[in-house]
């Protein structure tokens, strides 16, 4: 982990578990968060709001970081700057929540609403069902592609993994498989 200490590392500002609600302000002591750094990648010197620059993607990293914590995607997670991991998901998507909020957030300070950042994600993310083709290579080892992945029931999946099973003339082809996954918008 990075050993300087920011102002950021600690929220100096109230957390309000109910409306989820993401606050900062300047005071005469610097910058005042309702969260904590806990993760550092971008910014040499911790989050920051009101332009598009490695500051907010830090404070829109640990944003997102703390609604979708490194496991809740069923992803492996990828690893910052200061050794932390954040979800794939999180990684994904910090960069676009920080245009969409966090850069035009007034230099002086505000609010992001819990339900907006909410509501953002489910926008941003989908889970579809996806169909995926398993195959044995020349040496026997399994390998799987994806088919397509738009398909909204399990049950529409399952019956076209059927269907391609049932019709594929391919000897090294195994079958086909259903999974769940999150589409990234």
């Amino acid at each position: 982990m990075h050993s300087e200490e920011f102002p950021t590392d600690i929220a100096s500002l109230p957390w309000d578990t109910e409306t989820m609600d993401i606050r900062c302000e300047r005071s005469d002591s610097g910058t005042c968060f309702n969260i904590a750094q806990r993760v550092r990648h971008l910014s040499p010197t911790g989050m920051e709001w009101g332009y598009a620059g490695s500051g907010p993607a830090d404070f829109a990293l640990n944003i997102l970081n703390l609604l979708l914590p490194a496991g809740t995607d069923g992803w492996e997670g990828v690893r910052c700057w200061d050794k932390n991991v954040v979800s794939r998901i999180t990684w994904m998507l910090h960069q676009d929540f920080k245009f969409a909020f966090v850069a035009s957030l007034p230099n002086e300070g505000g609010v992001i609403e819990g339900l907006r950042i909410r509501a953002w994600i489910a926008a941003m993310t989908a889970t579809d069902y996806a169909v995926f083709g398993v195959a044995r290579d020349e040496q026997g080892r399994e390998y799987e592609w994806l088919h397509d992945d738009g398909y909204d029931t399990v049950a529409i999946a399952e019956a076209e993994a059927a269907v391609l099973t049932k019709t594929t003339t391919d000897s090294d082809l195994v079958g086909f498989t259903v999974r769940r996954v999150v589409n990234v918008r």
